[in-house]
């Protein structure tokens, strides 16, 4: 097939959601699949700035009123090609204006030469005017896909709507045009998110051999000020964004840490200094961090021995996945995303791929926390660290799924 993908960020170069990283490995694995794939975004200078010549095409794209798009092309690795639109006296924001007419205007081209692309699939939120002008202009026959990252920005006049998974589709049921078919999950980009390969960790290690996990731990450690025992798991807790996982996490952590574990608390704001009192009892137990970006994560996914979740709101699957892929056990809620990727283990580890529990609480929390406690101190946590470790995290089955749907979509407009 050939597709036509739409977006305004992609990894490594413009990363602003969690939408950059899934655009990426979907380019990737529909090219290591066979198709022609062609991502459009705005021009902007992170591209240059990591690396990206693109070339500016001779021949602009013709707008309404006289107005020009200027199109720069390159080639990624993985054999996709890359378009940035830049219009000359417009900022291009989002999916919506100027960007709309370019992207548009790009298609329209393509379909008078008689290679219209297959699928139009855009992602991001406010992507209505992208697909109102992509059904006006090329007509209803051609296919056009959203993903949104908001489920309130579900943009009407697309072909489809392919949510992130069923946890956001579940929170868009009522709207035109939901179908619970089209919630597909990701993977991981095993080019970033692997730790046999992985440069910005201080050593590194597989699911066959995972003896390195260890100096990794020791290492993280060591940079937060924490107490060095191997025998003490490491919980790595991710609060989420809303105030009630911060809470509930900052109320339990003296608890926590009298159950014979270490404990970081990652936060996406500063503590405030009533917050931060209870720390400075804890300062070899405990600590409260801001992981800002992708390598430092995946360095505290290689020395954790479990990651707690409790950001009920997550519609991303990766930081589960990312977790599992570093031997990281999940802890999560049974609500959420976290419900489509984690299945509770039972009493002997002999099943299942992480831990669930039920209320978010301090009480809930630290109950979740002791069996996790328990897990770590049982003679078949290695083994469960090594099945987990070894699940297909990969992008191929959700890509699949994703030509599945452009498909069936293909096909049902030649029917009518």
């Amino acid at each position: 097939m050939d597709l036509l993908v739409v977006a305004t960020e992609l990894y490594p170069f413009v990363v602003r959601s969690p939408l950059a990283a899934r655009v990426s490995a979907l380019a990737k694995s529909l090219r290591l699949l066979g198709h022609s794939v062609t991502l459009v975004l705005p021009r902007s200078p992170e591209f240059e700035e990591n690396g990206i010549l693109a070339a500016r095409r001779l021949t602009p794209l013709s707008l309404a009123e006289g107005r020009q798009a200027l199109l720069f092309q390159a080639e990624l690795p993985s054999g996709a090609r890359l378009a940035l639109v830049d219009v000359p006296g417009r900022t291009v924001e989002g999916l919506d204006g100027a960007f709309a007419e370019a992207v548009t205007a790009l298609a329209l081209e393509r379909a008078e030469h008689e290679r219209p692309f297959d699928v139009i699939h855009g992602f991001g939120n406010d992507g209505e005017i992208l697909h109102r002008r992509i059904r006006e202009e090329l007509g209803r026959d051609q296919i056009s896909v959203h993903t949104p990252l908001d489920v309130g920005t579900v943009a009407a006049s697309a072909t489809a709507t392919i949510y992130l998974s069923p946890a956001q589709a579940s929170q868009a049921e009522g709207v035109d045009g939901f179908d619970p078919v089209r919630a597909l999950l990701g993977g991981l980009d095993a080019s970033f998110e692997n730790p046999s390969t992985d440069s910005s960790l201080v050593a590194r290690y597989d699911a066959e051999q995972p003896a390195n996990k260890g100096r990794s731990k020791t290492a993280f450690s060591k940079e937060l000020g924490l107490e060095i025992e191997p025998r003490k798991p490491l919980f790595v807790i991710d609060a989420g964004t809303s105030a009630a996982g911060l809470e509930v996490a900052l109320e339990a952590l003296v608890e926590l840490t009298r159950q014979d574990a270490h404990v970081v608390v990652s936060t996406h704001r500063p503590l405030t200094p009533v917050e931060e009192a209870p720390l400075a009892v804890l300062s070899t137990m405990a600590a409260v961090v801001t992981l800002a970006d992708d390598p430092s994560r995946r360095r505290a996914m290689a020395a954790a021995d479990f990651f707690v979740s409790l950001d009920d709101t997550a519609i991303d699957a990766v930081p589960v996945l990312r977790a599992a892929r570093y031997g990281a056990v999940p802890v999560v809620r049974n609500r959420g995303i976290a419900r489509d990727l984690v299945v509770d283990v039972d009493a002997e580890l002999a099943t299942g791929s992480g831990l669930v529990f039920d209320v978010l609480s301090a009480r809930g929390l630290v109950t979740a926390v002791g069996r996790a406690v328990a897990a770590y101190r049982s003679p078949e946590f290695p083994r469960l660290v090594r099945r987990i470790m070894r699940q297909d995290f990969g992008w191929e089955r959700a890509t699949r799924r994703h030509l599945h749907v452009y498909r069936t979509l293909a096909d049902a407009s030649l029917v009518k």
